[in-house]
């Protein structure tokens, strides 16, 4: 409100001065030079109080675009924080960022600039234009011929721009894409030799970006022209008109300086009518953009009902029917069944290995239970209580994850494992005691304030995984999910580790591993063999390998395997 106060006393005073300019001329061709004093001062003082009416609309102005920004931005974030995997899954990383900083930026744009352009031009048309309605209505009506052609030529282009903005900001967010997944892979990139087909292949998105801007701008360039040669057009007609109005003596000199005035502050407002529309139209463009993420509902979700006292689980886990396919969230799309009725039950406690071929569905059936996916069919229990009846901040809290490729931030090593979680030392210290991740932190110079690289890069890999174990396990969770968490270890270390785990959790902690290595499965209380998202076998170590299945022959191949490698 404040904002369109302010325009609205700049839009008086911007219309009184060109009048006190009348009233100057009027007191020269009077020769009375005190009012010709009178009328100077006053024109200065009204463009002094206009310049600071002019400061205060648009700072009021340009901060509720700013806010805008920064509230829409920080809901857009908080949003995609909410989403499950599955939308981004089907998302492309680079579209999401351009969505969040360019298309947002934009619509701070609409709301700033854009709305303070069309309020003022709005007021000056209210304004100035009764003005010389007071002065000359047939002068005016000259002024204002070509103004329906200006609207037909908006109305005209105001759609292609539309569609020209949204085209432009989508080939941007394919730009976006490709430069992000080009520097996440550049290793396997410089690997195969392939830099001048990444080249190509981005000129390919550049080029088609490049031609789109140079159409957009052709557009505008084109509206630009035109509201410059109609605003000349209205100048050279009151200039005629005006001009034969004065010397036939219909109008006074000082009526025409004034009428000449109005007519030059209609210019601006008039050339800038392109320059708005476009803002106008590439904003709701970007805000289209932005609200079809916005709009995309919420695939996990807390019931209405779940209780929300603390719940503290004991570990127990039970899977019965259950079934999964992955979907695409974004055209409701399925594949595959990925889990065919799954049955399994886990003890409090329980060491449990879930092992099988690649493609059989353990990670997918891991994603469950910390409730990243949704159940297709079927249930998932935890302690007798089903997953659905417990809030998702209190499972996730009680659960320990270390997934296949477990992402570290560009912050300290500190920092990755406490992941914004307190604890104290000492549990800090036990969990990286456990993980073997003490010795070698102490030999870096900064310790555990060690900054990482994008991505944990200054790391290896096997320190990168045990600092991600170390971050399951500084929570000391009651259930514990390694997802072939010690791939990247020697078999010295990843014996330690499960030594330490054992000895450190006890029985208080259920434990659920996937891994390919015998050393890893063999030792765990009881192991699942997953084939073409089906548990085929169940049972101890010695129990399968007596049964002489498909476990037993699983298990023979990968001792061989590691057999063949200590050899070699």
């Amino acid at each position: 409100m404040g904002g369109l106060i302010s325009l609205l006393i700049t839009a008086s005073l911007t219309a009184l001065i060109p009048w006190l300019l009348k009233k100057g001329v009027d007191a020269i061709s009077e020769d009375n030079l005190s009012k010709v004093y009178l009328f100077s001062a006053s024109i200065i003082v009204a463009a002094l109080f206009q310049g600071g009416a002019r400061i205060l609309s648009r700072t009021i102005i340009y901060s509720i675009g700013r806010k805008t920004e920064y509230h829409l931005r920080s809901d857009f974030f908080r949003h995609l924080q909410r989403l499950s995997p599955s939308f981004f899954d089907n998302m492309n990383t680079g579209d999401i960022i351009s969505r969040s900083t360019n298309d947002i930026s934009s619509v701070r744009m609409l709301m700033g600039a854009g709305f303070l352009q069309v309020a003022n031009s709005t007021i000056i048309y209210l304004t100035i234009i009764p003005m010389m309605l007071f002065l000359d209505p047939r002068l005016t009506f000259y002024a204002l011929i070509p103004y329906p052609l200006l609207i037909i030529i908006s109305r005209f282009l105001t759609k292609a721009l539309y569609h020209r903005s949204h085209d432009v900001q989508e080939t941007f967010g394919e730009m976006s894409t490709k430069v992000q997944e080009n520097l996440s892979g550049i290793a396997a990139v410089k690997s195969f030799n392939i830099e001048k087909s990444e080249c190509r292949a981005f000129d390919k998105i550049n080029k088609s970006y490049l031609n789109k801007t140079l159409h957009l701008a052709k557009l505008r360039a084109i509206m630009f022209t035109l509201m410059t040669g109609l605003s000349s057009l209205a100048s050279l007609i009151i200039l005629w008109k005006g001009g034969v109005a004065v010397i036939t003596g219909r109008i006074g000199l000082g009526d025409f300086v004034a009428f000449i005035g109005y007519t030059t502050l209609l210019i601006w407002p008039t050339v800038g009518l392109g320059w708005i529309i476009t803002v106008i139209q590439r904003g709701f463009a970007a805000l289209d953009r932005v609200n079809y993420i916005m709009d995309i509902e919420l695939s996990i979700r807390d019931k209405s009902d779940s209780q929300a006292d603390r719940i503290r689980l004991n570990g127990k886990i039970e899977f019965k029917k259950l079934k999964f396919s992955y979907k695409n969230r974004l055209d409701n799309t399925e594949s595959s069944p990925i889990l065919k009725g799954i049955n399994l039950s886990i003890d409090a406690g329980d060491r449990v290995a879930i092992v099988g071929p690649t493609g059989a569905g353990k990670s997918s059936l891991l994603n469950l239970i910390p409730r990243l996916y949704e159940i297709e069919e079927g249930s998932l229990f935890f302690d007798d209580r089903d997953i659905l009846d417990i809030p998702l901040n209190q499972l996730r809290t009680q659960i320990g994850y270390v997934p296949q490729d477990a992402h570290l931030f560009s912050e300290t090593i500190k920092e990755n494992i406490l992941f914004g979680r307190y604890v104290d030392d000492a549990a800090f210290m036990e969990a990286a005691e456990t993980s073997s991740l003490l010795q070698d932190v102490d030999s870096f110079p900064d310790k555990f304030d060690t900054l990482l690289g994008e991505k944990g890069i200054t790391l290896s890999g096997g320190q990168r995984q045990r600092t991600a174990l170390a971050r399951a396990l500084v929570g000391k969770p009651p259930i514990l999910i390694l997802d072939d968490s010690f791939s990247n270890l020697d078999t010295h270390t990843e014996e330690n580790i499960l030594t330490a785990l054992n000895e450190e959790l006890g029985s208080e902690t259920t434990c659920i591993i996937v891994s390919h290595r015998v050393s890893t499965i063999r030792n765990c209380n009881r192991i699942a063999f997953m084939k073409e998202g089906e548990i085929i076998e169940t049972g101890s170590h010695d129990e399968l390998l007596t049964k002489g299945g498909e476990y037993a022959d699983f298990f023979n191949r990968q001792k061989l395997e590691e057999e063949l490698e200590e050899i070699a």
